[in-house]
């Protein structure tokens, strides 16, 4: 539903907005793709074999040291974008029938949407942590909870806010995600499953 109501909104602003948005976030998609193929996905195997020995402490140390690296590259790319992004979107795409006021309009969604853009790579190491260990109810659970409160600040984000708020408000959705799958794991489920191993 969320696309949906990233249209529905939208569409009550000035044209164009919604492109931007929506070039925003598949610039950002991109990359988030490529961490899951490249650093989440081939994480689950031996997260998996970790957790089926029940050696939890270095099921923990593998979790966090991809947790780790993806944090780094992913707030690296952000401050790279926050310095220079403005200058490589107009290089990039910056001719043609997109002005130079539409650049900076994507520049500023994109640093609006740093949250979406870190969290959301960060998180697809903390959710597949999860499913590593055959529980795949508890991210579900939680992203339920936290979408049913995301969705009206969303609308009001926009109504007060505009665009930029819409934006802000998503980089929040994700960082809280992020945090309370973090929290999860470290303070009750990874505990758990040592605590079990232990008894």
């Amino acid at each position: 539903t969320d696309p949906l109501i990233d249209r529905f909104l939208t569409s009550m602003s000035p044209s164009g907005d919604l492109s931007l948005l929506y070039i925003g976030q598949q610039l950002y998609g991109v990359v988030n793709v490529i961490v899951d193929k490249a650093m989440a996905a081939p994480m689950v195997p031996l997260l998996a074999m970790q957790a089926q020995i029940n050696d939890w402490q270095l099921f923990r140390r593998t979790y966090r040291r991809r947790l780790a690296v993806v944090g780094g590259l992913t707030i690296a790319g952000y401050l790279a974008l926050v310095v220079g992004g403005e200058l490589v979107l107009s290089f990039l795409i910056g001719h043609g029938g997109i002005s130079a006021q539409n650049v900076r309009s994507l520049w500023w969604i994109m640093v609006a949407l740093g949250g979406f853009f870190v969290s959301g790579a960060m998180g697809q190491i903390s959710a597949t942590t999860f499913y590593a260990m055959g529980d795949t109810r508890t991210p579900t659970r939680m992203s339920v909870v936290t979408y049913s409160v995301y969705v009206p600040m969303k609308i009001i984000a926009f109504l007060r806010f505009g665009l930029p708020g819409l934006a802000v408000v998503t980089s929040i959705y994700f960082m809280l995600n992020l945090a309370l799958q973090i929290l999860l794991l470290e303070r009750f489920v990874l505990p758990a499953h040592a605590q079990r191993k232990v008894t």
